[in-house]
């Protein structure tokens, strides 16, 4: 039973360790009627990230956003992780700054007031477009995230899930992968302006056949962040 643990453990870190495929930390504005605009930023475990929206109409609204991972700054792939030339957990000593770098950005089109009549629970869906570029690797991803939450003048809470399908270009091969990450998030603070909490996870399934596939993804994320909405006048109490 502990060999098992052991493996397991050493399966999540080695996943974590690398840079191609940082998960976003996603948009979740959580809108009820048009002309409203929502904005966050912050730092997560993996990357350091910026989002924001706006409901066109009561029933669209658009975003776009984007992370930067700490790569871009230093020899580390995440905040908890060095790695070394043979891919596993270790020494940093065999890598400098901008070895590990990471950019990404996405846009997306969202359905918003979604079961509006569910009393006080938002629902809205976005379906979009990412780009990422690494030092590894660069791809092109396609996703659908539904949010699920409530909103209040001084508090924010709810769910969303996301699932992706991203082109992967590296120079030994080419393959595609489904992505499933969840995420939870809590906001507190004033009525426009809160802190942000949130821990979510990604769970990549490629068709990679060399060992890549177990190289190229971050599994586990926390992030901590402002976020700033105005435009709303139906804000509960």
């Amino acid at each position: 039973m502990r060999r098992l643990l052991y493996l397991l453990l050493i399966s999540v870190l080695m996943q974590s360790c690398a840079a191609t495929f940082i998960p976003a930390t996603q948009s979740v504005p959580l809108f009820e009627e048009k002309g409203e605009y929502h904005f966050e930023a912050g730092a997560s475990t993996n990357s350091l990230y910026a989002n924001a929206a706006t409901a066109l109409t009561n029933y669209l609204g658009v975003s776009v956003g984007g992370n930067v991972s700490y790569g871009n700054f230093s020899n580390r792939y995440d905040i908890f992780t060095l790695k070394n030339d043979s891919g596993i957990v270790g020494s940093s000593s065999h890598k400098s700054k901008g070895d590990c770098n990471h950019v990404y950005g996405e846009a997306s089109v969202g359905l918003l007031n979604i079961d509006k009549e569910s009393g006080g629970n938002i629902f809205e869906l976005f379906g979009g477009f990412g780009m990422g570029a690494s030092t590894s690797a660069d791809y092109y991803s396609f996703f659908l995230q539904g949010n699920s939450g409530t909103k209040e003048k001084r508090f924010e809470g709810g769910v969303s899930m996301r699932i992706g399908y991203s082109l992967f270009n590296y120079p030994e091969e080419k393959f595609g992968g489904m992505s499933f990450e969840p995420m939870g998030f809590m906001r507190i603070g004033g009525e426009h302006l809160k802190v942000d909490f949130r821990g979510g996870l990604n769970f990549l399934i490629s068709n990679a056949t060399t060992k890549i596939d177990v190289h190229h993804s971050t599994v586990l994320h926390f992030s901590v962040g402002l976020t700033y909405r105005f435009g709303n006048n139906r804000m509960t109490e």
